[in-house]
């Protein structure tokens, strides 16, 4: 049983691809929030956010404008985001 504290939350997470990132994507996803997930893997970052009917941003976040996009898109995506995970 999840706690849905994140229900009706937008969250960010980077890295969301694989391990650790996808992990925590799947936690959030179970207890109601709303994902945009970025990863510099395309392919395997689409296959994630179908798995969680999420929305994803390929980005390499070592570049500083890859990230200005990525926040650009999440504030026009969800206009508020309560939560970034890195």
């Amino acid at each position: 049983m999840t706690s849905q504290i994140f229900r009706n939350k937008n969250i960010v997470i980077t890295g969301a691809a694989s391990g650790i990132g996808a992990a925590c994507a799947r936690s959030f996803a179970d207890d109601g929030a709303s994902l945009l997930l970025v990863d510099r893997d395309h392919e395997r970052l689409g296959l994630v956010a179908k798995e969680l009917n999420a929305m994803d941003f390929t980005a390499d976040v070592r570049s500083e404008n890859s990230i200005i996009e990525m926040a650009n898109y999440a504030e026009k995506q969800f206009g508020m985001v309560h939560a970034v995970v890195t």
